[in-house]
Order: C-alpha cells, then structure tokens, then sequence
C-alpha cells in the first residue's frame, strides 16, 4: 500500500499552530468590559468554600479568555503562555500544566456564567447604542424582506 493510500488518524496528526500574538487594544477592551463583573464575583466565590490561592477566579477567567481569544492549542501551551506574558487581571502565574489541569476540572461553572449573565446588560446596551452604517447588501435585502438576521459576532435585528 503507498504512503498516499494509507488512511491517517487525525488524532495522532501534529498540530502545529500556535498562539496568536497578544493585542493590547483588544486586551484593554477584554479588561474593560469584565473587570468589574469578574471583581463581584468574589464574594459568591468564597461562599462556594473557595479559598483565595494561586489559580483563583481572575486568573481562571483570564485563563479561559486567553484559551479563547489567542485560540491556545492546550493546556501545556497555555501554562507555558501564562508563565511568561501578564494576564489580564495579574502578573505572570507559574503553575504546573498538571495543577492547571486539575483546576480546570474542578473550577465550578457557575462561576463563569454569572459572570456572563453580569456582562449580558452591559453588552446589549451597548450594542444597542451602537450606529453604523448597513452594507449595501443588507440595506438591499431590505426591500424583500420584512425581517432580517444579520450575524457577524453579535446577532443584530433590523
């Protein structure tokens, strides 16, 4: 059989991407907007039984942002990462890729979602106040139609 026939199993594949690169305009809006919804959280965080230690509730949401955002490949390289940029809300964090790991599994939910659920207000506000110019496109499907849904990040009605 030759190499090109032979069916390859995309799980033993090697990835090679990486992190993307750091933007301090988009890290300065992420801390901007979560800052304070991040912050409030603390009080229901220690009602949970958690104690303050070094993978706490900022750097668990800086944690999983920069996962997100920088598009972080695992849970090595995001050890490696914290390790050496700041996150968002702290310095550099050295923990081991086994400590980050248990964390993860046992860091409760419920944390992240009323932060989410703290931020939807804010958002859809904003979104709200908002104005920019429609594409041609859509300014063009308009007239054929009574209700559109536009989707680029955030779900618009026009």
């Amino acid at each position: 059989m030759s190499q090109s026939k032979r069916s390859r199993n995309p799980d033993h594949v090697r990835r090679l991407n990486r992190p993307s690169p750091s933007n301090e305009v988009i890290e300065a809006r992420i801390k901007s907007l979560l800052s304070s919804a991040v912050l409030s959280q603390g009080a229901f965080y220690r009602g949970l039984g958690l104690r303050e230690r070094l993978l706490n509730l900022p750097v668990m949401v800086a944690s999983v942002l920069m996962l997100l955002w920088r598009q972080v490949p695992s849970i090595h390289e995001l050890t490696r990462l914290i390790a050496r940029e700041d996150l968002f809300w702290g310095g550099l964090v050295k923990v081991s890729q086994q400590a980050l790991d248990k964390r993860f599994l046992s860091f409760p939910a419920v944390l992240f979602e009323r932060i989410f659920f703290d931020l939807l207000p804010r958002l859809r506000r904003q979104a709200l106040e908002r104005r920019r110019p429609l594409p041609k496109s859509v300014e063009q499907a308009k007239t054929y139609f009574d209700e559109i849904y536009v989707v680029d990040g955030w779900v618009h009605f026009i």
